[in-house]
């Protein structure tokens, strides 16, 4: 097909559909993808943004008895001790606003002993349970499986007792 004859079919075209060339700025075209694909983003971020805002999360106390709870199933001395104590810790430093996390159980006696709502009996089981805890990380020192649930739910009667009496 020669260019005369191309042409000339394009030029027929045009007349049968009405076709005629707008003229658009190549700087408005530009411009409406920037503005269409920005909205995408936007519109993107907003609809993922909401999924997670809608799942709502546990209080701290719930997640911390369920953690412990879960705790039931270790069958390793050791890592038992060491989430037991890391959890037990937890919730004593978020309860008194202070950092028991870094701090060894000889340095968590007298801190144990302010708190009102705990009876002495209970802090001196908690600072108990603690030296075993310490013994099964650092001595390797094994206990039974009836000593490591006892620990496990009296802590939890504890805590449960703490949350009620706030």
């Amino acid at each position: 097909m020669t260019p005369e004859t191309r042409e000339k079919l394009i030029n027929s075209l045009k007349d049968i559909h009405g076709y005629s060339e707008i003229a658009v700025p190549e700087w408005l075209l530009y411009t409406l993808i920037g503005i269409f694909s920005v909205a995408i983003i936007y519109f993107l971020y907003r609809f993922f943004s909401k999924k997670k805002k809608d799942i709502p999360e546990k209080p701290f106390y719930e997640s911390l008895i369920e953690k412990l709870q879960k705790l039931e199933l270790e069958s390793d001395n050791k890592k038992f001790y060491l989430n037991y104590s890391e959890l037990i810790r937890l919730y004593f430093d978020k309860r008194m606003n202070t950092a028991l996390l870094d701090k060894t159980t000889d340095e968590i006696k007298s801190s144990l002993y302010e708190i009102k709502e705990l009876s002495s009996p209970d802090a001196r089981f908690l600072i108990d349970s603690l030296s075993r805890a310490d013994l099964a990380k650092f001595a390797k020192k094994e206990f039974s499986a009836e000593q490591k649930l006892n620990d496990l739910h009296k802590a939890i009667n504890i805590i449960q007792e703490q949350e009620l009496n706030k």
